[in-house]
């Protein structure tokens, strides 16, 4: 097994396929076809300003992934203040790798960019929040908001309730926080 770091027009389109096939067991899958996902896939670097800063990381068993785990950067907003934190998105691995220690290693790996100083904290949604406190995270509470949907910017931006960040002993704010975009 190995373990890569991806931009995402590193990619082969064979291995987007293997992705978005690893993501879509875990998932349920888009209404659309592997096809148009994988051309879908392509298409987002391509109108996504600093889509260059994203990165993937995957555990490889010859040409399949195990282990899953995207991040890139984004700008939010505390009132007024902006704030730049590692967007965690994607993490998933394949059931049959499943309590062998691999969704870890994807995740430290990702966490690795505020290790480095990349960035202070990472922001993200999950319906497994146990597993990330005991990788040193923590649940935070705060409304969140967003500025860019034109139909309720009071909306609820995230798919989930359990919004989490990492570390947990970063100073993180109580009051609203504006996603500047959807939930990821």
């Amino acid at each position: 097994m190995v373990i890569t770091t991806h931009q995402d027009h590193e990619l082969a389109r064979e291995q987007v396929a293997e992705i978005l096939k690893l993501m879509n067991g875990i998932w349920d899958p888009p209404d659309i076809s592997l096809e148009e996902q994988i051309e879908k896939f392509f298409d987002h670097q391509k109108t996504t300003p600093d889509w260059y800063l994203a990165r993937r990381y995957i555990a490889w068993d010859g040409e399949k992934p195990l282990a899953h785990a995207l991040t890139f950067s984004r700008k939010i907003y505390i009132g007024e203040k902006p704030l730049t934190v590692l967007a965690l998105a994607g993490v998933c691995s394949s059931p049959e790798v499943r309590g062998q220690g691999l969704g870890k290693t994807i995740v430290e790996c990702a966490f690795s960019r505020i290790h480095s100083g990349e960035f202070e904290v990472s922001l993200f949604q999950t319906d497994v929040a146990e597993f990330y406190n005991k990788l040193g995270g923590r649940v935070i509470s705060n409304k969140f908001c967003n500025r860019k949907n034109v139909d309720d910017p009071e909306a609820w931006p995230w798919w989930g309730e359990e919004v989490m960040i990492y570390p947990g002993t970063f100073p993180w704010p109580e009051e609203t926080i504006d996603l500047n975009g959807n939930g990821y």
